[in-house]
C-alpha cells in the first residue's frame, strides 16, 4: 500500500480522525433529512410573521 502526499508531507494523521469522518458520513442522510424536512416550515413560519407584522398600507405624517 502506498502512502499519499497528505501523510508524508507532514499532516499525521489524527486517531479518532478516521471514525469521525465514518460517523459523520453515516449520519450525513439523516441530517440532511432533518434540514429537508424542517427548513421549509420554518421558512413558511417566518414568511408569515412577516406577512402579518407589516400593515397592507403603512401611514405616514402627511395622510391623517
Amino acid at each position: 500500500m502506498t502512502k499519499s502526499s497528505e501523510t508524508t508531507l507532514g499532516n499525521p494523521v489524527r486517531p479518532g480522525g478516521r471514525l469521525k469522518n465514518m460517523a459523520l458520513f453515516l449520519a450525513s442522510p439523516f441530517i440532511g433529512l432533518y434540514y429537508a424536512v424542517l427548513l421549509p416550515g420554518k421558512l413558511i413560519q417566518l414568511a408569515k410573521a412577516e406577512f402579518q407584522g407589516t400593515p397592507a398600507s403603512p401611514k405616514t405624517a402627511d395622510h391623517k
